[in-house]
């Protein structure tokens, strides 16, 4: 039995309690009002004090340095200019209604210029009478450490792609290996004409969709969601990674339920389903299983991964979560590589998708690792969508015949580019510079530019040197480079976008 003092048990170190959570030497009542404000204004943690209504009342230095906003302009503020995410503030007052606080969670707020970082937030509510509350808002900058985090998780992104690379590699081998067959038959035997055409398509979109999917996993991730089916995101990775697994012995089992598209990040979506398929193979080695189930839970999607694997020991299984918590590689002292990155990363993303990552293992049977995804409907514009009118525009001009520019330093794809569009009036250029100065001696339509050219102008270069000429030059960017924030910028001011390789349909949705 605990000892006491007064009838009160001890608090930490012999003192005894003060007020609510809080203690003292022995003397009644909370800590001075003095001691309290020197502790908020000395945390490193930002603080805020929130109105009924949901104005800033007050706010810590640290709160201060976070928001990057002088004192009366935080001041000024309300409760819905804090949060990247308006939907963060109904959750946050949600539960403080219901419970009095809300609990840990990691979000986005809005500095001043509207540069977006990472905190921990936590929050209580404080009666104001008359059945209204203010709010105590505690917020820890994670910004820094996320950035490190996502440095170090790049690198090991790429490590896997070396992973990824010999069964891609496999893949190609046996689309090339089709096409060129059929190639060589139709050149000897006309009746197989018609098939090299049939396979040719088909296999050259099989082809893209393993180089789409490659580059998707080895990009840093954007913050855009779209509505998109979770199940085919995770065939894609499958498709990356069966013959690693075939060669492994490992066979997967599928069971899937039809479940709805739901709102996700695609590209981060990958690489939690990448980061778990790659556990289970390391924990099993060789000869196992993988079931994969995928079924509706209530208003979740729910992606459970058993592997037959070595298990987990129950004094990691807490930990797991933890960032550079490992048993691999130079941190875990293990044979296998790994920087214990994989699965904290996972797991923030899955938290970004407001949804849910546990854990459930037993050694020497194997582990499940259980995905709940919301089922969230509202759509979202994609970020790299052509502006809005572009395609009316596009219509008004295909009653007319076009002149086009066609810049691209391969001949293959200007050719390739002239018999598709015939027959509008078309003019080639393989560099920035002849390009920008084509458009200078005669104005066109369209230009279709590649950014990824040789030589002292490169198509980024050449974007802004044509648009400079004409700032309402309608300019579709061509690339086969992988997406990043200097891409999606310019696609932003572009009139249309197109990735190689491309199709008629791509193109006549841009210029018909």
């Amino acid at each position: 039995m605990a000892m006491t003092v007064g009838g009160v048990a001890p608090g930490p170190r012999g003192l005894t309690p003060g007020g609510k959570g809080t203690y003292n030497h022995g003397m009644p009542g909370r800590p001075s009002a003095e001691a309290l404000y020197l502790v908020v204004e000395d945390s490193p943690d930002a603080i805020l004090e929130l109105s009924p209504d949901g104005r800033v009342l007050s706010a810590n230095p640290a709160a201060v340095a976070i928001f990057k906003r002088e004192v009366s302009a935080l001041l000024s503020l309300r409760d819905t200019d804090l949060y990247a995410d308006p939907a963060v503030r109904e959750e946050v007052l949600g539960d403080c209604r219901r419970v009095g606080r809300s609990r840990d969670r990691e979000v986005r707020i809005r500095a001043d210029g509207g540069e977006e970082r990472v905190v921990s937030l936590s929050a209580r509510s404080v009666e104001a009478g008359e059945g209204r509350v203010r709010l105590l808002l505690t917020l820890r900058d994670l910004t820094h450490q996320r950035e490190i985090q996502s440095r170090v998780a790049q690198q090991e992104r790429m490590a896997s792609v070396g992973l990824l690379a010999a069964g891609v590699a496999h893949e190609f081998n046996n689309i090339m290996a089709t096409i060129y067959g059929f190639a060589q038959l139709a050149s000897v035997k006309e009746k197989y004409r018609d098939e090299l055409v049939r396979t040719v398509l088909e296999y050259s979109r099989r082809a893209k969709d393993i180089t789409e999917s490659l580059l998707s996993f080895s990009k840093q991730k954007p913050q855009v969601f779209e509505l998109a089916d979770p199940v085919k995101v995770l065939e894609d990775v499958l498709s990356l990674i069966s013959k690693e697994l075939e060669k492994d012995s490992i066979q997967v089992v599928r069971r899937y339920a039809d479940v709805p598209p739901t709102l996700i990040n695609v590209g981060k979506l990958e690489e939690v389903y990448l980061n778990l398929l790659i556990n289970a193979r390391q924990a099993i080695v060789r000869d196992g299983t993988i079931t994969i189930d995928v079924d509706r839970e209530g208003t979740n999607i729910r992606l459970r991964f058993a592997d037959t694997g070595c298990g987990i020991p129950r004094e990691n299984l807490e930990r797991i979560f933890e960032p550079f918590f490992t048993t691999k590689g130079a941190f875990g002292g293990g044979e296998q590589p790994g920087t214990g990155l994989g699965l904290s990363v996972s797991y923030n993303i899955v938290q970004e998708h407001r949804g849910e990552l546990t854990v459930h293992s037993e050694v020497g049977v194997g582990t499940t690792m259980t995905l709940r995804l919301p089922i969230r409907q509202e759509r979202r514009q994609r970020e790299l969508e052509p502006p809005e009118g572009e395609e009316r525009r596009s219509a008004i001009l295909a009653s007319r015949q076009c002149s086009i520019l066609l810049v691209d330093d391969e001949v293959a794809v200007l050719d390739l580019l002239a018999g598709m569009l015939e027959p509008h009036a078309l003019t080639s250029a393989r560099t920035g510079c002849e390009a920008v100065e084509r458009y200078r001696t005669g104005r066109h339509d369209y230009v279709i530019l590649d950014l990824v050219m040789p030589g002292d102008m490169d198509g980024f270069q050449a974007f802004d040197a044509i648009k400079a000429l004409d700032p309402e030059a309608r300019l579709i960017i061509l690339t086969g480079r992988a997406e990043d924030e200097r891409l999606r910028g310019y696609a932003k001011r572009a009139a249309g976008y197109l990735r190689k390789p491309f199709g008629l349909k791509d193109l006549s949705r841009l210029i018909v």
